[in-house]
């Protein structure tokens, strides 16, 4: 390969990546928040109004998460659909609200599996076990839903689909 192949594969490359971007991006337009960006797996793009967004306040977390002094946000991307939106989560405490990972947050109170309030949770004693999974010092979560009759404090988890604990292993 000459230098000048190197040279343009590597600016085919690039370019290809650049388009394949899905990082959104946040701006304020007329006082309002809005996000905007592209979808990979679809054609098109999108751009949202995150109402009642305060501007002053208004911070990213990660390229799906954002706070201002109120509000909690997601950017919630269906694949395949149209319907992308915007969703402030369900009595979420900006002041105290983290990312765990997999999916996963909490604030002070509660807990979430993305956009999901996950009612069951006690945020105080919620961590994640690895993708889909976590726990509570009483509750296993397959996602955002409890799994009953497993126990959480000898939990082995073997595939996505089998669990074990000190009484049985169990299919999903």
């Amino acid at each position: 390969m000459n230098k000048y192949s190197a040279i343009t594969l590597f600016s085919l490359l690039f370019l290809l990546s650049s388009c394949l971007s899905t990082k959104p991006s946040y701006y304020e337009k007329d006082g309002q928040m809005h996000v905007k960006g592209s979808q990979w797996f679809e054609p098109g793009k999108y751009d949202f109004l995150l109402e009642d967004a305060d501007p002053a306040t208004f911070r990213t977390i990660d390229h799906y998460y954002t706070v201002d002094a109120n509000h909690v946000y997601r950017l919630d991307l269906f694949f395949g659909t149209l319907n992308n939106k915007i969703v402030a989560l369900e009595q979420a405490d900006p002041t105290t609200f983290e990312l765990l990972g997999h999916g996963y947050s909490r604030d002070a109170h509660h807990v979430w599996y993305y956009s999901h309030l996950i009612h069951e949770a006690d945020s105080k004693s919620f961590w994640v076990l690895q993708k889909d999974f976590a726990r509570t010092d009483s509750l296993l979560f397959n996602c955002s839903r409890p799994v009953y009759g497993i126990d959480p404090n000898t939990i082995v988890i073997y595939s996505n689909k089998y669990l074990g604990d000190k009484n049985d292993v169990y299919r999903l």
